[in-house]
This record gives structure tokens, C-alpha cells and sequence, in this order.
């Protein structure tokens, strides 16, 4: 005798007659279902992750050193059905962090530059130009350049605004300072 399955139950939450298709699977559940629907599963789970946050954070984390090749997978596959939320968070990263995208283009340059790179930078842009004092447009600068073997260190960078920055290219600062250049003539008088 073969009975068939219902196409709809009694969510036990809200009493609502619903689909199967709204219900999570559950094995050992009636009809192979669990006794809540869908939406209720989730706003239980919401309420819980309300009054447990730390638990909750605790758990991810947990989870996600213990299956970091499974979530790295899951990672790739989404990035590659997804390009274009992928673009777009770039973007927006992008956009609210102007001062780390600097700080990692700077770096990129020194690696393929082959120049000293200190693992550790905590240089941060100062209020103003240190040659002509303007407080915008400030820009990370080598002062001895990459490309003449200076080092990607706090002790070799420095604040300049895009100007000053453009117009001392790859000379070192002392270079710039008496070179014939418009910018350091008009700044530095030489």
C-alpha cells in the first residue's frame, strides 16, 4: 500500500496552510519537512541572533577556521556566478578606502621595483604638503624614489600634494629642491 505525500501542511508557528516547498527539509520531520515554515524559521533565527550576538559571532568563527577550504571553494564559485556584485563591492571599497588602495598601489610599485618593502607600514599622510603647504590633493611620496633603490619604510615616505609629487618624479628630494623645475623654482626660489 503506497501513500502519497501532501502538497501542503500546518506550519505549527503561525498556522498557516502552506506548500511543502515552504518548509525546510528535515528528515525525521512529518512528510520529510520541518514543523515550522520557512519565514518563521527565520525570524526565530533572527530573534536568537538578537539575543545572542557574541554566541553567534563565536560560532562563525569557529565554523569558518574549521572548514577554511569549504568557505575559500564556496568563495571562488560565488565570485565566478556573481561578477558583477563582485565589481561592484570592489568599487565601493575602493571609493571608502582612498588611503588603503594608495597604500597597497605604493607597495605593488616597490615589489615589482625589486626595492625594499618593510612588511609593517604605519606611515600615514600628514595634514599638509611638506614643500608648498597645501592641504589637498596629499599623496604618499618616496623621498629617495623607488626607481633610484630607495625603500617602501615609514623613514623614506612622505606627504606631498599631487603637484609637488608630479613635478619631483624621480628625483630625490635635495635633486628637486635646486632643480629647474617651474614647481621647486616657484616654491624654493632657486
Amino acid at each position: 500500500m503506497s501513500t502519497t505525500l501532501p502538497e501542503s501542511q500546518v506550519c505549527t508557528r503561525c498556522n498557516l496552510l502552506k506548500p511543502l516547498t515552504e518548509f525546510y527539509k528535515q528528515p525525521l520531520g512529518k512528510y520529510g519537512r520541518h514543523s515550522r515554515c520557512k519565514d518563521c524559521e527565520r525570524e526565530r533565527a533572527r530573534r536568537y541572533y538578537d539575543a545572542n550576538p557574541d554566541k553567534y559571532s563565536e560560532n562563525n568563527r569557529r565554523w569558518r577556521e574549521t572548514n577554511s577550504d569549504k568557505r575559500r571553494a564556496d568563495m571562488v564559485v560565488w565570485r565566478e556566478a556573481n561578477p558583477n556584485r563582485v565589481r561592484e563591492n570592489n568599487r565601493r571599497w575602493r571609493e571608502t578606502n582612498p588611503d588603503k588602495v594608495r597604500s597597497k598601489t605604493q607597495r605593488r610599485r616597490a615589489v615589482k621595483l625589486n626595492a625594499q618593502v618593510d612588511e609593517v607600514i604605519t606611515f600615514t599622510l600628514a595634514s599638509e604638503c611638506v614643500a608648498c603647504h597645501a592641504t589637498d590633493r596629499l599623496t604618499e611620496d618616496h623621498i629617495i624614489p623607488l626607481s633610484r633603490g630607495g625603500a617602501h619604510a615609514d623613514a623614506n615616505l612622505q606627504t606631498l600634494c599631487t603637484p609637488c609629487n608630479s613635478s619631483k618624479k624621480e628625483l630625490t628630494m635635495e635633486e628637486w629642491i635646486v632643480s629647474s623645475r617651474p614647481r621647486a623654482r616657484r616654491i624654493f626660489g632657486t
